[in-house]
């Protein structure tokens, strides 16, 4: 699958989880202030049409893919979860939400 960036808060923990494909990829990583989500504002233009992972915590999935795609989803509470949010050149969105990791 092609990324083209990645975003991470300023926690350790989540630069750790995107700096690994960035560094495979050899792509740009990208810190965002986890309170704040008007950066996403900026996202939505700049980066139209690219793919890129977007690194968060529980409780902060929910409001990026809720400005992204204006979709609300329930609340992450494990660690197993990954959402894709898909927006075409059209502006037609859409959310997946997956699992990854060992079945329990």
């Amino acid at each position: 699958m092609r990324v083209d960036a990645t975003y991470h808060t300023e926690f350790i923990r989540t630069k750790n989880t995107a700096e690994p494909l960035a560094m495979k990829l050899t792509i740009p990583m990208t810190q965002y202030a986890s309170g704040d989500l008007t950066w996403l504002d900026g996202v939505l233009v700049t980066q139209k049409g690219k793919r890129m992972l977007v690194v968060g915590h529980s409780g902060t999935v929910e409001a990026i893919v809720k400005r992204l795609s204006d979709v609300t989803i329930p609340a992450i509470r494990t660690f197993d979860n990954m959402v894709v949010v898909v927006i075409t050149d059209a502006g037609k969105k859409s959310v997946v939400q997956l699992k990854y990791g060992k079945a329990p």
